[in-house]
C-alpha cells in the first residue's frame, strides 16, 4: 500500500464480486494491466435503505453493462478499527462503487461511455447527486505486483 493516510471501513452492500487469488503472487511479481475505477460518494446525511436499493438495483446492474465487466458496491460501516496504526475517517457516510477493467484503454472508454449514458446523466445521476455533500471521488487504480486482485 503506497498511501494510507485517508481511510474508510467499508462493507459490501451486496455479495462481493473480487474475491481474488487464494494467496499473494510471490515477491517481485509484475502488476498487470487491470485498472480499478473507484468511486466514492461522501454524503450529506446518514445512510438510508432507499440508497442502499438504489445503487444495488440502479447503479451496479447500469455501471456493469457500460463498463461489461464487474462492479462491486459498498457503504461505510462503524464497526470497530481493529487496526488502530491505521486511523479511520469515522461518522463519515459514504457509498462507493468499484469497477474492474482491463487496462488503462478500457479504463478510458468506461468513464466516456458513462459520461455519454443518458439513463446515467438523467434518470440514475440525478437522484444521487442531491445527497451528498460533495463531488464525488473518483480514482483510478492499479493493483501492485502482489495483489490478490489481479
Amino acid at each position: 500500500m503506497v498511501d494510507s493516510d485517508d481511510v474508510l471501513l467499508l462493507a459490501p452492500i451486496r455479495d462481493e464480486p473480487f474475491v481474488g487469488d487464494p494467496a499473494h503472487p510471490p515477491v517481485d511479481s509484475a502488476p498487470t494491466d487491470s485498472v480499478y475505477d473507484l468511486t466514492v460518494c461522501l454524503l450529506d446525511r446518514p445512510i438510508e435503505r432507499d440508497l442502499l436499493d438504489l445503487v444495488s438495483s440502479d447503479v451496479v446492474p447500469l455501471l456493469g453493462q457500460i463498463a461489461g465487466a464487474p462492479v462491486a458496491a459498498f457503504e461505510s460501516t462503524d464497526v470497530p478499527n481493529t487496526f488502530p496504526a491505521l486511523p479511520v475517517r469515522e461518522d463519515e457516510p459514504v457509498v462507493a462503487w468499484l469497477v474492474r477493467l482491463d487496462d488503462t484503454a478500457a479504463h478510458a472508454d468506461y468513464r466516456r461511455r458513462l459520461e455519454a449514458s443518458e439513463r446515467w446523466q438523467h434518470d440514475v445521476w440525478p437522484r444521487l447527486g442531491p445527497r451528498m455533500r460533495a463531488e464525488p471521488l473518483r480514482l483510478r487504480l492499479s493493483p501492485t505486483g502482489r495483489s490478490r486482485l489481479r
